[in-house]
């Protein structure tokens, strides 16, 4: 084999006979093109960074509804770059129905005003509640800029002629909720 060049890999061309990856710049990585094919340096693919992280309490106390339409319990904002992801989780958040025929249901929605994402859970537990953890994920409407996403927690019961009933695990372990912007 002949001498080489300082940072080239050695490789197989397509007639089995070797060759050499040229070097790529500073900070590029090894990418294969697929079989039959030399793989190239090329720019690191982007996206997956963890651009701001809220977090904060929502002391729900307890409360109920008999209604069968979503009820707010509690809404935020966010300003993220657009083409983001907005990841949405509420925890420590119980439930239960007055009537295990049917379900306490909760939704926690996002939205930028273009797109929606929601993500719904329940319980049919009538005693001792059930703890609820509920997330979604919106994907941000593309382009250069910021948009303000807006998400909420949601409650109704399944059946009017039961009660859904919403409130913290414990005095100590409150309901709250975190939002993640990660960058596309």
């Amino acid at each position: 084999m002949a001498a080489g060049t300082d940072g080239e890999l050695i490789t197989y061309d397509t007639s089995g006979d070797p060759t050499t990856v040229p070097t790529g710049s500073s900070g590029e990585v090894l990418t294969s093109n697929g079989a039959g094919t030399t793989p190239t340096f090329q720019t690191a693919a982007g996206g997956g960074k963890v651009l701001q992280v809220v977090h904060g309490g929502m002391s729900l106390g307890y409360i109920n509804t008999t209604s069968t339409s979503w009820q707010n319990v509690y809404s935020t904002t966010i300003t993220v770059n657009k083409g983001s992801d907005v990841l949405f989780e509420v925890g420590g958040l119980n439930a239960r129905i007055s009537n295990g025929s049917y379900t306490c249901r909760t939704k926690v929605e996002a939205t930028d005003g273009t797109n929606t994402a929601f993500w719904y859970s329940g319980t049919k537990e009538t005693t001792n509640g059930s703890r609820i953890t509920n997330s979604t994920k919106l994907t941000t409407a593309s382009g250069a800029g910021t948009v303000v996403v807006t998400v909420t927690l949601y409650y109704n019961t399944e059946y009017s002629g039961a009660t859904a009933y919403l409130y913290d695990y414990s005095d100590y372990y409150k309901t709250f909720y975190k939002i993640w912007e990660i960058s596309a």
